[in-house]
């Protein structure tokens, strides 16, 4: 046993000398790798890094199969979920990017996206791309976006916020907002069609005597009725206001993404210990195998 320790001391005693020996071979290879990583750092493009932050809380009664059902069609496979962690998916989703990509007019705003020869389907996925996966923390949603344009990745991140905004508001719509939606709608049409029969309703003559001809009467009839619906349409909308108002919105933005000032990448500092990592395997690597060439040269010699 004592004659093994001393063969493992010998060995390694002769790993120190020929580390020792072909030393600035390692230091070679060190300064080569650390400079490739130095240098190909400073050739990458900068790139900037945004986040926003948004808060998820659950919709209407019927707000789950809405979204399971929506989210089908997207092509996601949610379960039973609904909860926040689907949200990643929806956030990932082609048709975040594609209303990304139109409401931020990316193909004006960044350089060669506006080749004709370039598909549609190859932009959503660079814009896709361009979102990390996101951080979640209770009902708290971060998302970031990188891009080598500072302005850009805060517009990316507010972009995808928005767009997740719209359709997951859109999978929590309440009736009580289907309500509000449709008076909203049909108010300016009645309040048109009252104007236009009180119009004709003083172009009827009346009798001497003050009560209504004929002609009038109709009119009158009329005016009452389109009057009374539009005095039962406006109690309504001040009704759903009101119901609506109670709601908690289903998503809010807690803060929306900034212009970032420093650069998150390239980190030039890891790659650069990486280098040197590298370089420090790679010399030793060679150093060894140098010694076993030679030593074999000078055997067949």
């Amino acid at each position: 046993m004592s004659q093994d320790m001393n063969d493992d001391d010998i060995d390694i005693r002769e790993y120190v000398e020929v580390v020792l020996r072909r030393w600035k071979t390692i230091v070679f290879f060190v300064i080569v790798m650390v400079f490739m990583a130095f240098v190909y750092s400073l050739r990458q493009a900068p790139v900037y890094e945004a986040s926003a932050t948004v808060l998820v809380r659950g919709g209407g009664s019927s707000s789950l199969s809405q979204y399971a059902g929506v989210a089908g069609m997207l092509g996601l496979n949610l379960g039973g979920g609904g909860n926040i962690e689907d949200l990643t998916e929806l956030l990932k989703s082609k048709i975040i990017a594609a209303k990304v990509l139109d409401d931020l007019k990316l193909t004006q705003r960044i350089p060669g996206w506006d080749n004709p020869e370039i598909k549609r389907q190859n932009l959503i996925s660079a814009v896709s791309g361009m979102v990390k996966t996101p951080k979640v923390s209770g009902k708290v949603l971060e998302i970031k976006t990188v891009s080598s344009d500072p302005q850009l990745a805060a517009d990316l991140a507010n972009g995808f916020v928005d767009a997740l905004s719209f359709y997951w508001n859109e999978l929590n719509y309440s009736e009580a907002q289907k309500k509000l939606q449709y008076i909203d709608s049909e108010l300016p049409r009645v309040e048109k069609d009252l104007k236009t029969i009180e119009n004709k309703l003083k172009l009827v003559p009346r009798a001497d005597t003050g009560f209504s001809l004929s002609g009038q009467s109709g009119v009158q009839r009329d005016y009452d009725i389109y009057n009374s619906v539009y005095i039962m349409l406006k109690k309504e909308l001040e009704s759903a206001k009101l119901e609506a108002s109670k709601e908690i919105p289903p998503f809010s933005v807690v803060d929306r993404a900034e212009k970032p000032f420093s650069k998150s990448g390239p980190k030039v500092k890891l790659n650069v210990i990486v280098g040197l990592v590298l370089g420090l395997f790679v010399g030793i690597f060679m150093a060894f195998f140098m010694e076993y060439w030679e030593k074999g040269n000078n055997r067949r010699a």
